[in-house]
């Protein structure tokens, strides 16, 4: 971490810089409507600070990165696919050489609303917090997400919520915000499997200032999640190994 270098800033010295991250895999059917939406509700934050959308083609097959580009994106293509976590590393990475000060993760697949952002940001810009995610629970129950499904996320928050000792209600969300300090802090351990849980605790664990904000969320547009079938039991087996030593190593 020592050796991250941030790079000079331009001329708007004085305005902060924000960067958007969106990792993205073969969602050319869903990307262009995405990326039109954030234009749309960025142009008042671009009075007040330089605001960047990143996009990082996880080796798609199809026109995501063109797709991407056409909307004046910043790309970042891997040579073969890697996965939803070491897309976010990628992202990660880009935003602290190139100085931002502060970023948000959203999915290409139009589960975050834009029109959601700037309420994600908002704690963090104010610097109230150094982490904020958007929950989709602090407003109710969505009642798209499947019972199970929603069961499992329910038990991952309580879990979570024990281990750091605050309470947290939608500990697998994607859609957060982080300024510099958090940026710094997790990107040399992002880990590749589906990390929102293990990031989670692994940043509440160091006492940085962590917060939620109701948001409303969507099904994805088109496509199918990268977490499904045999991946999904992967995923449970992972997070629950990863903390119970958490807990053991208390």
């Amino acid at each position: 971490m020592g050796q991250i270098m941030r790079t000079p800033r331009n001329a708007a010295e004085h305005q902060k810089l924000i960067e958007i991250g969106i990792p993205a895999f073969n969602e050319e059917r869903n990307l262009g409507h995405v990326l039109e939406e954030i234009l749309s509700v960025i142009k008042p934050l671009k009075k007040r600070y330089r605001v960047k959308i990143v996009v990082v083609d996880d080796a798609s097959t199809d026109r995501t990165a063109m797709i991407a580009k056409s909307y004046g994106a910043i790309v970042l293509s891997h040579p073969k696919n890697m996965g939803y976590g070491a897309s976010i590393r990628t992202f990660l990475n880009y935003a602290i050489r190139s100085g931002a000060d502060a970023v948000i993760l959203m999915d290409a697949d139009g589960q975050h609303p834009p029109e959601e952002l700037p309420r994600v940001l908002a704690p963090v810009l104010h610097d109230e917090a150094d982490v904020v995610i958007g929950s989709r629970f602090l407003k109710g129950s969505p009642d798209w997400i499947p019972i199970i499904k929603k069961a499992g996320m329910r038990f991952y928050s309580l879990l979570v919520s024990f281990l750091t000792r605050r309470r947290i209600t939608d500990v697998t969300s994607g859609f957060r915000a982080m300024n510099r300090k958090a940026l710094l802090v997790v990107t040399p351990i992002y880990p590749n499997d589906y990390p929102a849980v293990k990031v989670t605790a692994y940043l509440g664990l160091r006492g940085l200032r962590m917060v939620e904000v109701p948001v409303n969320m969507r099904p994805r547009r088109s496509g199918r999640s990268y977490i499904r079938g045999y991946v999904l039991l992967r995923y449970h087996l992972r997070v629950i190994k990863h903390l119970l030593k958490a807990l053991i190593g208390r």
